[in-house]
């Protein structure tokens, strides 16, 4: 049986790069391996939060069906031995403890200490373990056009988990912008291209404001924010670097492409919720993307904050929301309306996602890997439940490099948040030559110490990113060569040929195309930079890693 389509190459010897005609990729099947292992999670007093009496709730991040959609597999371990009571009601765990516990969901975990303690402070390890069958497959495909399309198939009765895409710019002289997505998704590049995805002509301003509620709806989830304010209130960063926040970042981004639709809009808060507001037809109408939920009254209307405080059973009319908030407790934070007040939010200008990939540069966004967070509101919160670590890798001439004096700097500008990063040296120079130091603006500098592991040598620059008091999207590395006695100061590049900067960024899995059961249709772009030869081009390797399980 055939794992991936065969599709026609349509690519001469002497096409020119990047042709705006659509080119069909062949996709290479690389390995194919049948696997089985051990899942532990191991769970983190971080991850955990009091319900009620003995019962506690923990953040789970490996994705395992629960209880509530059949049967768990997973065993709980309290220091190495399982706790004898799987399965447990939510109730008996809380009133009675004594290691009852449920695997209820692929997120949460609800469970007990074998003596009722509490597991936030008992010093004990807890981890939930499971045995896992799995087939791991990872395909490539290399493009030389602007448009590229290519088919690829996993099994569709089996579960499929994302593991790693990764671009490669094969060119050693011109930098390229690429976008992976599904057929038929939305282009969540820019504020313009998300309106292009989901509004059609003809469309009246409701229509246009449901498409922009349920844009919102499909591609974010509700968790905390990293921080406040603009940052998470742009549509683009909301979508592709975070893919969660509030409601009031929820309502935010709402506003602001209702806004570019050519719609008046608001925000509307409620003490306790935030939803949007858009203008047409004469009267304002109330969309919550968040809560999932548009009302309408009984003329068939899409209902305004003003018109839910005077009707609150309009909210009622149903027990819960679409989330499975209770109605009466959404009513009574319209119909509080001393505390209602509409506003304009905070924003910022929106700019496209554009993640540069030099010559030679190597991007990968990895599913699995959650080492860092950009978390700053709340930073002592359990991490969300899907989010992905990348990573950008740099190689660069030192003499190519920028120089002041003797000094050599590079700035790095990204599309993502970034989390960290290291300077690499080769390893046959000695690191005792150079200093290192990163800014933000080239004014306050701050020095970067040498590490040795295993044959490598870098500079890392987390802990200086874990000092900033908001979102980082560039830096800048100064390189100094050490002066020693008399000698005068000496240009790094005469004894060090290279460097290779890796920068750690967050991104929303959900965005960037994962592998789905079935046939996966792809459409790959490539937006050369302007002002670059587009001769010869060797073009750009995509990787795609994934695992199918059984159901």
């Amino acid at each position: 049986m055939k794992i991936l389509l065969i599709l026609l190459l349509l690519v001469s010897i002497n096409k020119p790069v990047f042709s705006q005609q659509s080119e069909r990729l062949q996709p290479r099947l690389i390995t194919e391996k049948s696997d089985s292992r051990q899942l532990s999670e191991l769970i983190k007093p971080n991850d955990i939060s009091p319900i009620d009496g003995y019962g506690y709730i923990a953040t789970l991040h490996l994705n395992r069906m629960g209880d509530k959609q059949g049967k768990s597999q997973c065993i709980l371990l309290e220091d190495g031995k399982a706790l004898p009571l799987p399965g447990s009601v939510h109730q008996q765990i809380i009133k009675q403890g004594r290691g009852r516990y449920s695997h209820w969901t692929n997120t949460s975990l609800y469970f007990s200490a074998s003596d009722s303690s509490d597991p936030r402070t008992n010093n004990r390890r807890y981890e939930l373990v499971s045995d896992e069958k799995f087939v791991r497959k990872l395909a490539k495909v290399t493009a030389k056009s602007k448009l590229s399309q290519f088919q690829i198939e996993a099994n569709e009765k089996a579960k499929v988990r994302m593991l790693r895409l990764q671009y490669t710019n094969l060119d050693e002289k011109s930098s390229v912008i690429p976008h992976l997505k599904h057929r038929g998704d939305p282009d969540l590049t820019s504020i313009a291209s998300m309106l292009k995805s989901v509004i059609e002509p003809g469309m009246s301003d409701e229509q246009k404001c449901l498409a922009i509620w349920k844009l919102l709806v499909d591609w974010r989830y509700h968790y905390i924010p990293a921080e406040g304010g603009a940052e998470i209130h742009d549509p683009v960063k909301f979508l592709n670097v975070y893919g969660y926040g509030f409601c009031d970042d929820c309502a935010a981004t709402f506003s602001e492409l209702t806004r570019a639709a050519g719609i008046k809009s608001r925000i509307h808060g409620l003490s306790g919720h935030v939803v949007g507001e858009a203008y047409y037809n004469g009267a304002w109408h109330m969309y919550d993307p968040d809560h999932e939920v548009v009302y309408r009254t009984k003329e068939g209307k899409v209902a305004s904050v003003a018109d839910l405080e005077m009707r609150p059973q309009i909210i009622t009319a149903t027990p819960k929301d679409p989330i499975g908030s209770n109605s009466r407790d959404i009513a009574n934070l319209y119909t509080t309306t001393d505390n209602n007040v509409a506003y304009d939010p905070l924003t910022e200008k929106s700019k496209p996602l554009r993640p540069v990939l030099g010559p030679g540069d190597q991007l990968v966004f990895d599913f699995t890997r959650h080492d860092r967070i950009h978390s700053i509101r709340y930073p002592n919160t359990a991490l969300p439940p899907r989010f992905g670590n990348g990573k950008l890798l740099q190689k660069r001439k030192m003499s190519e490099m920028m120089q002041v004096k003797n000094d050599r700097l590079i700035e790095i500008n990204w599309s993502y948040v970034i989390l960290g990063g290291r300077l690499v040296l080769p390893s046959d120079v000695d690191p005792s030559k150079l200093n290192i130091a990163i800014s933000h603006d080239r004014k306050q500098w701050t020095p970067l110490k040498f590490t040795k592991t295993e044959g490598h040598q870098f500079a890392s620059f987390n802990s200086w990113i874990d000092q900033q008091s908001s979102a980082v999207y560039d830096y800048w590395i100064r390189i100094h060569s050490v002066k020693k006695g008399n000698q005068e100061n000496i240009d790094p590049a005469t004894f060090c040929d290279h460097v290779t900067i890796q920068t750690d960024f967050q991104f929303a899995p959900l965005a960037h195309a994962p592998v789905r059961s079935g046939i996966n249709n792809y459409e790959l772009t490539m937006n050369p930079i302007s002002n670059q030869p587009l001769s010869k081009w060797r073009g750009l390797q995509v990787e795609l890693e994934w695992e199918e399980l059984p159901q």
